[in-house]
């Protein structure tokens, strides 16, 4: 979000338009997936495992942090369906 208010809308000017719009956008969504996590809702995990899965395509296609992100992402998925089994909506 920083990046948007200090440098505009393409704040990477490198990264293709749909790059630049995206990579501020998982503060916004992560927000939503804690509160819908904090209140035992499902959506919650369902929405995290969104986030990271379109973060690491995001990611892969710009080439950056792909060994980390491929890590955590195969555990947040691997991990999401016990999880999303243990909270009661």
């Amino acid at each position: 979000m920083t990046g948007w208010m200090r440098h505009g809308l393409r704040p990477y000017g490198w990264a293709p338009g749909w790059l630049n719009l995206y990579w501020p956008s998982p503060a916004l969504f992560d927000v939503l997936a804690a509160v819908f996590l904090l209140r035992g809702e499902r959506r919650g995990i369902s929405l995290s495992c969104a986030v990271v899965a379109i973060d690491l395509a995001a990611n892969w296609y710009a080439v950056y942090g792909l060994q980390r992100l491929g890590v955590f992402t195969a555990i947040a998925l691997g991990t999401a369906p016990f999880t999303r089994r243990l909270l009661p909506r």
